[in-house]
């Protein structure tokens, strides 16, 4: 029934329930930044730019639960098995230079960004994988505080072509930070029941995707401009978030391989369990958007848009 004695930890009926089942709310605002530079340096068809933006990532606090007597874990939310708060994001750095060939029409630009990576998450954790509360010492609920950053290299790719005058055809590739696969070193902090904290080196292995953009714009006149743009982005390769602790056997620990199937059906196969496992299973996103912009006078446009992400 939940609350025999000589378990090793169990929640408990009523306040236990209640302190593992709901719903988790939050509110999130962020500033995304981008900052640039561009210039031709006096150079017919050169192009050369210096950006610093910040294109995949947010944070996350969750609002706070319930007191409840005993269950001291209950105040950071019926959600914080999941997460309580915590940040991902990736910065990038980029540099970039574009030409046109003025014969063919034809624009072609090429980028290389160092991409700053990091994840910095606070959840609740129990060794044993359940979300138990207490055993008959008291509180056996814990935490884990997971800091990592990491650098990668990408490269972009892009080309707009203008086959008669006023009408432009555009298409780019943004590869995923570090060509697929990428880590990031840190630390994690756990913390169980009433035992003292411990620290332990650690490896983040993540995907995270690639781009495909793509866009129009066509010039009828000089009071009006159209434009249709939007993107593919391969968000299902972000399929797994594990965590490898620095005594781990790399030829038994798969980056991102784990299987929880096998490890249920095959005890043997625990030995190859990252310290933390998050499956992600993302799917892919795109959009396309659709505006036009009217010169009213020369010094003034005003345009409107709209589109479906």
């Amino acid at each position: 029934d939940g609350t025999k004695e000589g378990e090793k930890a169990y929640t408990p009926l009523g306040d236990g329930v209640a302190a593992n089942s709901g719903k988790g709310t939050l509110t999130n605002y962020i500033a995304s930044p981008f900052v640039g530079v561009a210039s031709d340096f006096g150079v017919k068809g050169l192009g050369v730019g210096l950006s610093f933006y910040a294109p995949f990532g947010g944070a996350s606090q969750y609002d706070r639960g319930t007191d409840i007597a005993g269950l001291p874990g209950a105040y950071d939310g019926v959600q914080r098995w999941w997460a309580i708060e915590g940040t991902i994001k990736s910065v990038y750095l980029t540099g970039t230079a574009a030409y046109r060939i003025e014969a063919a029409r034809l624009s072609l630009g090429l980028s290389l960004n160092a991409v700053k990576s990091n994840v910095h998450t606070v959840r609740a954790r129990n060794t044993d994988g359940t979300d138990n509360l207490v055993d008959p010492s008291g509180p056996v609920e814990g935490r884990a505080l997971l800091n990592t950053e990491g650098w990668d290299l990408a490269l972009g790719a892009g080309l707009i072509w203008e086959p008669v005058d006023k009408l432009w055809f555009g298409l780019s590739y943004q590869s995923a930070p570090g060509f697929g696969e990428s880590e990031q070193a840190g630390d994690v902090q756990l913390s169980f029941g009433n035992s003292p904290s411990e620290t332990e080196k650690v490896t983040l292995y993540q995907t995270l995707p690639d781009v495909y953009q793509f866009g129009t714009r066509w010039r009828p006149n000089q009071d009006w401009e159209l434009r249709l743009f939007g993107n593919y982005i391969r968000w299902s390769v972000f399929k797994n978030q594990c965590v490898v602790g620095e005594a781990a056997d790399p030829a038994r620990t798969p980056s991102c391989d784990y299987d929880q199937d096998e490890d249920a059906q095959n005890p043997a196969y625990d030995l190859a369990k990252p310290l933390v496992f998050i499956p992600r299973k993302w799917e892919d996103g795109y959009a396309i958007r659709a505006g036009a912009s009217h010169w009213v006078t020369e010094p003034i446009e005003v345009f409107a848009g709209a589109g479906f992400d």
